[in-house]
């Protein structure tokens, strides 16, 4: 009887915390499937978007039309901070950017220079230390000599023959390990992701399909990442929207110390750059948020078709609520205790 009248109890309790909260609604019924009860909520946040830029195109950025469709980060590339002498440019463009609440992250590559690969390890030789260093030494000077928000990795990885250098996953997360620990020790607030392959599939027994072509083992790669940017490019694939839900998941449940911020392709392929409609754009942002993203990144400037991100109702993206969320941590408690 004890038991049954606690139960009641309960859900009395429940029912007046729903009607006192007023977060009851035709949205927030449909998507409850995606709340699990064991305090993990949709983590997206709009201020996590953000678009990659090429330094040939920097000059022909509209921030105010980037601020006004929900863009608050650019991944700028690397050639536009120069490390001899500051880039004026750059700087008034950072200064520009910030004013209009847009972050700027520097966008480097780690080991491809101009198609150059340059490996953290080859075969069984030991650890490239001396390139590690030079690396990391550029980028501290790059966060130094600019008012960046953090620094942008890509090709953090092997060119697709991880498997034939032994323990190449190692030194892949070695170098990021090392990059991100001086960064956060000159700045812990400066923020350090990466743009990592998509292919988080399993390939055999021992290995995914990132870490065995790549080097990319992505639970690792989280410990020293607070973002983690898997290119889902669908056209490169030849994939849809249901793979971008897939992999979205998949990586939000490897990444266990990163936030992951899925990247969309503006267009249809490297071989087909026909521009993606708006709507389509927005329904594989529908996707990755629903899916556990965190934010969305759009690659890249000038072959996207804008939308506003604050304004994402019209695909059913859910908005939940600090009510919202304090309803589901109380109705977590009481049913766990």
């Amino acid at each position: 009887m004890k038991i049954i009248f606690k139960g009641v109890f309960y859900l009395i309790i429940c029912i007046l915390l729903i009607l006192s909260l007023g977060i009851v609604s035709a949205q927030d019924n449909d998507n409850l499937n995606i709340l699990s009860l064991n305090n993990t909520v949709p983590t997206y946040n709009s201020e996590n978007n953000g678009i990659w830029v090429l330094y040939e195109d920097m000059d022909s950025v509209n921030l105010d039309e980037l601020s006004k469709m929900g863009i608050h980060n650019i991944f700028l590339s690397a050639d536009a901070f120069s490390l001899d002498k500051t880039n004026p440019k750059t700087v008034k463009f950072i200064s520009n950017a910030k004013s209009k609440n847009i972050k700027v992250h520097a966008w480097m590559s780690v080991f491809n220079n101009e198609g150059i690969w340059q490996y953290p390890k080859y075969n069984n030789s030991s650890f490239n230390k001396t390139y590690a260093n030079k690396i990391t030494k550029r980028v501290l000077k790059l966060v130094k000599n600019y008012d960046v928000a953090g620094i942008h990795l890509d090709y953090v990885r092997y060119a697709g023959d991880a498997y034939l250098h032994k323990g190449s996953s190692h030194a892949v997360t070695r170098v990021v390990k090392q990059i991100s620990g001086s960064v956060k020790d000159y700045n812990p607030n400066l923020i350090v992701s990466a743009a990592v392959m998509p292919e988080i599939t399993q390939y055999n027994s021992y290995y995914t399909t990132n870490e065995y072509f790549y080097g990319q083992n992505i639970t690792e790669l989280s410990k020293y990442l607070d973002i983690i940017v898997p290119m889902m490019y669908k056209g490169n694939f030849n994939e849809n929207g249901v793979w971008i839900k897939n992999i979205t998941q998949a990586f939000v449940n490897n990444s266990i110390k990163s936030e992951v911020w899925v990247g969309l392709q503006g267009y249809h392929s490297d071989y087909n750059t026909k521009l993606f409609s708006s709507s389509s754009l927005k329904k594989d942002v529908n996707y990755s948020i629903e899916s556990g993203a965190s934010g969305v990144v759009l690659f890249r400037y000038g072959y996207v078709s804008y939308f506003d991100f604050d304004d994402l109702d019209s695909i059913s993206v859910p908005k939940y609520t600090s009510k919202t969320i304090k309803f589901i941590n109380i109705l977590d408690f009481l049913i766990v205790n």
